[in-house]
């Protein structure tokens, strides 16, 4: 079966979200994950430097481990 792959990354508020596309297109959908946009995140929760490396490398883990739908 195909299945879409969804880049939220670039204009995610002008798209369908992953959920959302799946429906409408009636195929498993999955996200693209842009590793910029979780060490961003990442950033934003004021982790320091030291700490960074496995703070990001365990964001990235919790986000490539989100089921398709």
């Amino acid at each position: 079966m195909e299945s879409l792959l969804i880049d939220t990354g670039h204009r995610s508020n002008a798209i369908l979200d992953v959920p959302a596309m799946a429906e409408a297109a009636a195929r498993p959908a999955r996200e693209i994950v842009r590793i910029e946009s979780v060490a961003e995140h990442v950033a934003q929760t004021g982790v320091g430097a030291a700490a960074f490396p496995e703070a990001f490398a365990d964001a990235l883990a919790a986000r490539r481990r989100m089921p398709s739908v």
